[in-house]
């Protein structure tokens, strides 16, 4: 049965949630699905003049260059979890055992990839049995996750919706989550429901029932209350609440590259070669048919009859210009997006390490940015993943990162040296240099083993030295002489 209209306009009810996060996950739809059009790659073909339409046709595909996609590889690069720092070993460890169950070192990037190029993305958490973790985490694209915050509270979830088709039965279905319950619903026709596309007549009551086959009626308790276990990964909060593309403001640049390159290919094919002329030539065969007279060759000679011919050319067109231009527009891209040039350019000649750290300064900064703000959720996940198991996970938990500057190992070890000189620690040492958790447990295990076998190399040694000598090695130096090898054993 449809659910009841007068319910849906109740606020706070299920299906009032149903329909407001519907309604807000449609209208962003056509959006999302341009920005990561552009990530792809997929960006609109350039448009030409009409009269050159065959020529533009022809290139208009291979005028396109995904600078977009490399603008977001080169926060990308800089974005690779650690682990998590809690208050305990044990804590930690549960950290880790959950993330590993999860594989999580693989997944967790493309929820950063949606959040970078889509504005936001989402990790939900729940229970699995069949997880060795007892904790089941799954990444989650912003085209079927939306959410409302707490507008008490800016960094709490309220209300959370997940929609998708199922291929299996032809619906479409969809997951609300609440502080107190996960309520269920399935779509009331197939018809239009497996196409993927949204509108906001998708979200009339009407069109949907409490799905009966899940939970109790369609209504199961939330397993992390009052909390949702739903977190977004917002992207660059700073410039939009709900968060901002990576390349949302540098979409029109992208856009000149392409119609600058198109413009290039077009012109270079049809002026960038001298254009010849004559007059006094006939151009048409016996039959009255137009001809082309001449055979250009290196080798060959045009001869005519008529006196009165004359020949010439054009000068060819410079597209010298056309390939400024382009480059100029790939600098200001990398400017306004802080990437570093040798990412789009692929120059590197002759480049000095301080030279090569002040190019990456704006995009370690960024990154360090995307850290800060991812390392949030991140911690809010295993929150939500702590609670489920029974624990309470310290508030000042902390997400371990790698270090978002590119430096070379000989100058990461120098600086540990120096930092071990004024008495840091040997984990937080090798943390800096990139070592994971669980690395670094392995290496203190094999650092105590070595110190095991260096002392007790160390008592055998000295064990040997104190011992009085063998006592035929003592009758060899009786007198200080030493016997000849025969008569070793006859001393007595």
């Amino acid at each position: 049965m449809p659910l009841d209209a007068d319910r849906a306009s109740e606020a706070g009810t299920p299906e009032w949630w149903l329909v407001r996060l519907g309604t807000q996950l449609t209208s962003e739809a056509g959006q999302l699905d341009t920005l990561n059009a552009y990530d792809q790659g997929e960006h609109p073909l350039p448009i030409g003049h009409s009269r050159a339409r065959a020529a533009y046709q022809r290139f208009q595909t291979q005028s396109r260059t995904n600078f977009t996609g490399l603008v977001v590889d080169a926060v990308m690069d800089r974005l690779k979890v650690g682990g998590f720092r809690m208050d305990s070993s044990e804590a930690d460890d549960m950290a880790q055992m959950i993330w590993q169950a999860n594989g999580m070192d693989a997944g967790i990037r493309l929820a950063f990839r949606d959040a970078l190029v889509m504005r936001r993305s989402y990790v939900i958490v729940g229970p699995d049995e069949d997880n060795e973790s007892g904790v089941l985490l799954t990444t989650e694209d912003p085209r079927q996750v939306t959410h409302s915050l707490d507008p008490r509270n800016r960094r709490r979830v309220q209300a959370a919706l997940k929609v998708w088709d199922d291929d299996n039965d032809g619906h479409r279905h969809a997951v609300l989550y609440l502080p107190s319950d996960v309520v269920y619903f399935v779509g009331t026709s197939r018809a239009g429901q497996s196409d993927g596309g949204m509108d906001e007549a998708s979200w009339n009551p009407m069109q949907w029932n409490v799905d009966t086959n899940e939970g109790t009626g369609g209504i199961a308790p939330n397993p992390t209350a009052p909390l949702i276990p739903v977190v977004p990964f917002i992207n660059r909060p700073e410039k939009k609440r709900i968060g901002f593309g990576e390349c949302e403001d540098i979409l029109s640049i992208q856009d000149r590259i392409n119609q600058g390159t198109l413009d290039r290919l077009t012109t270079g094919a049809a002026q960038s070669f001298r254009q010849r002329w004559a007059t006094g030539v006939e151009f048409k065969d016996q039959d009255g048919n137009a001809t082309q007279p001449f055979d250009p060759g290196v080798d060959l000679m045009w001869h005519v009859s008529d006196p009165a011919a004359e020949f010439g050319d054009f000068e060819a067109t410079d597209i010298r210009p056309l390939i400024e231009g382009v480059s100029t527009d790939v600098e200001q891209l990398a400017s306004i997006s802080r990437t570093p040039p040798y990412y789009l350019l692929g120059k590197m000649v002759n480049i000095s390490g301080d030279a090569l750290t002040a190019a990456d300064s704006g995009a370690t900064s960024k990154a360090e940015a995307r850290q800060e703000q991812f390392g949030e959720a991140l911690e809010a996940v295993m929150a939500l993943g702590f609670k489920l198991l029974g624990k309470t996970a310290p508030v000042d938990a902390e997400t371990i990162w790698a270090e978002a500057e590119r430096r070379n190992q000989a100058a990461s070890a120098d600086a540990a040296v120096k930092k071990s000189s004024v008495g840091v620690p040997w984990a937080q040492l090798m943390e800096d240099l990139g070592y994971s958790p669980a690395q670094i447990a392995r290496m203190e295990i094999e650092r105590a083993k070595d110190q095991i076998r260096a002392v007790a190399e160390a008592g055998l040694l000295a064990a040997a030295a104190a011992a009085p000598p063998p006592a035929e090695t003592a009758a060899l130096e009786t007198n200080g002489n030493t016997p000849k090898l025969s008569d070793v054993g006859n001393s007595s």
